[in-house]
């Protein structure tokens, strides 16, 4: 009786947790400039030299990173300059900001990314939309996380992209899950876009 009652004590201490350790990273380990709470975007539109647009190599995220809203954001702000428009005539009207990263998490079964626009302030008639949030874990290689897509202004007379002083915020938002429940990872990441001359 009393050995039976030592298990049952045992068994509800040991009762299942949701997944802990979660984090956004640019890889699944620290190795080789890898970086937690952090992520990176890969331009889409395959026109030549058009990436210094949204592109921001995996390289780069070891640094630039800072910590805001009392902790519970890291954000990157990154200065893209208005005269990379020039690349993308008679190539494409649009330019795919793919996001990167890989959702660190310790216990988890599966696992849910929630990228959304946190803010825009576009001029020339450009406009943004989100794509499709991946439920892959590992989105450093062919597949995204989510795919923003911007379409630029203006028509046959020549496209018209961002002025200076135009701003897009992205927010990159994980989930890993388990059976005993769901863990959003903290800190979220905010991704800056400022458009300068």
């Amino acid at each position: 009786m009393s050995f039976i009652g030592t298990v049952g004590v045992v068994a509800q201490a040991t009762a299942g947790s949701p997944p802990n350790a979660v984090s956004i990273a640019t890889a699944a380990n620290n190795a080789n400039n890898n970086t937690d709470d952090a992520a990176w975007v890969s331009a889409g539109a395959g026109c030549p030299n058009a990436g210094d647009m949204h592109s921001i190599p995996q390289t780069g995220t070891s640094s630039g990173w800072s910590t805001v809203d009392s902790g519970t954001t890291r954000q990157y702000t990154h200065s893209a300059p208005i005269d990379v428009i020039q690349n993308f005539e008679g190539c494409s009207t649009v330019d795919q900001i793919r996001i990167k990263g890989y959702i660190r998490a310790l216990n988890a079964t599966s696992f849910a990314w929630n990228c959304s626009i946190d803010s825009s302030s576009l001029s020339n008639s450009c406009t943004v939309a989100m794509g499709t949030n991946s439920t892959a874990r590992d989105c450093t290689g062919g597949t995204d996380a989510n795919v923003c897509t911007m379409t630029f202004g203006g028509g046959r007379g020549g496209l018209t992209g961002p002025a200076a002083g135009d701003e897009l915020k992205l927010l990159v938002r994980a989930t890993a899950t388990n059976a005993n429940g769901s863990t959003i990872a903290a800190p979220k990441v905010r991704i800056v876009y400022d458009y300068v001359n």
